[in-house]
């Protein structure tokens, strides 16, 4: 999953619940049994969310999955999903609502945050997206041929998020092969132009 957080108050938002997280005991009184379970092990929880409008793509994350946090022009953190939920009081008690009134409903607790450095230009080739897609404006999943171009390029997901040497040598080889691309195409623009 793909998690934008790119304006002032979104970040300002992500220092507080990501970066420095919340202290269990301030989530628990929203919390189920079976959740508690689950994040009572955890002392301080990383949490992200979404508005309702995009419920059913936040449906579709489970357990485990991984999530890329971007701003400016590229993905700085990593996360790995330990349990979603959802939860108008707890989404208004972590963050402002909007400017409507509504609040972060569609939650998310990750784990494993990591800081990573991977261009967006290596996800938009990877993930076959259109040249012009440029940055992220909306939570969204990541299309499946991009988590499969991942794993056959690095041997895995858990390897591209590693940001071992060898990946860094992997990522700069996508974009020089993407930039290369791009310049074959202008110059057979150039060429049939000319023609």
């Amino acid at each position: 999953f793909l998690a934008p957080r790119s304006n002032e108050t979104s970040h300002q938002n992500f220092e507080s619940t990501i970066t420095v997280g919340r202290p269990y005991s301030f989530v628990e009184p929203y919390l189920a049994d079976e959740e508690k379970a689950i994040l009572s092990k955890y002392p301080t929880l990383q949490v992200w969310g979404n508005k309702e409008s995009l419920r059913s793509r936040w449906e579709k994350m489970h357990e485990g999955d991984y999530v890329l946090f971007y701003a400016k022009g590229g993905f700085n953190y990593s996360a790995q999903v330990i349990l979603t939920k959802h939860s108008p009081e707890l989404g208004r008690e972590l963050w402002p609502v909007d400017e409507d009134g509504s609040p972060w409903t569609c939650l998310f607790f990750v784990g494993n945050l990591n800081v990573v450095k991977i261009p967006i230009r290596v996800v938009q080739e990877l993930a076959e997206y259109e040249p012009t897609w440029d940055r992220v404006q909306g939570f969204m999943m990541l299309r499946e041929s991009g988590t499969q171009a991942i794993a056959e390029k690095f041997g895995s997901v858990e390897a591209f998020l590693s940001q071992k040497p060898e990946v860094h040598e992997a990522l700069e080889s996508v974009i020089e092969n993407a930039k290369e691309e791009t310049l074959e195409i202008e110059s057979e623009t150039v060429i049939d132009k000319a023609l």
